[in-house]
């Protein structure tokens, strides 16, 4: 019997309807879908409404959701969703998004610019900040901080280990168990 990653779990279950697994996407999201809508000059007021727009979007076009080619990443997929939306905002149009929510992943990744793509690295920091903070129960303060230190921070393993009083190699176990747990948990959500 093929064993399924809980990530896919939770992406079967949002597009089955489960609103705790819909949720757990939203928690993993918001801040991303936030910080984007922020960058495109939207006010905090604003940025609420359209974050609750890209949601409500994503959830209803979260069965058309496809990684059929290497590129496509469901941070994409948000990623032109929540443009989208921005746009309709602009354009003073809050009634049914537009037509691009529908496209397939690797049509989507066409209509992602280059401005865009040179955000991948902080998109990717936000997600695994917020990654971290939804599992930090699941591991001790100290393995939580190295992992911060190492993956978020970007500070040389010897010295976060010198910093926690651990060992260097405690240092990369704990990045590596806690990397191992996130993509377990977030598979197809968090990408590498």
């Amino acid at each position: 019997m093929k064993h399924e990653s809980i990530s896919t779990t939770i992406l079967e279950r949002a597009r089955q309807g489960d609103g705790l697994a819909f949720s757990r996407i939203v928690d993993l999201y918001g801040g991303l879908v936030y910080h984007w809508c922020r960058q495109s000059g939207l006010s905090p007021e604003d940025t609420q409404d359209v974050g609750q727009q890209v949601f409500v979007s994503v959830l209803r076009c979260l069965k058309n959701f496809r990684r059929n080619k290497p590129r496509d990443s469901f941070r994409g997929w948000i990623r032109v969703i929540t443009r989208s939306r921005i746009a309709d905002h602009f354009r003073g149009n809050q009634g049914e998004p537009t037509d691009y929510v529908s496209k397939r992943p690797y049509e989507l990744a066409q209509l992602v610019d280059d401005d865009t793509l040179g955000g991948i690295h902080e998109d990717k920091i936000i997600l695994f900040e917020q990654a971290v903070r939804l599992m930090q129960t699941e591991f001790s303060d100290q393995d939580c901080e190295a992992f911060w230190g190492v993956v978020i921070d970007g500070i040389p393993a010897k010295d976060v280990s010198q910093n926690l009083e651990m060992s260097v190699n405690s240092v990369y176990i704990a990045k590596s168990r806690i990397l191992r747990r996130l993509r377990i948990e977030f598979d197809g959500l968090l990408d590498d």
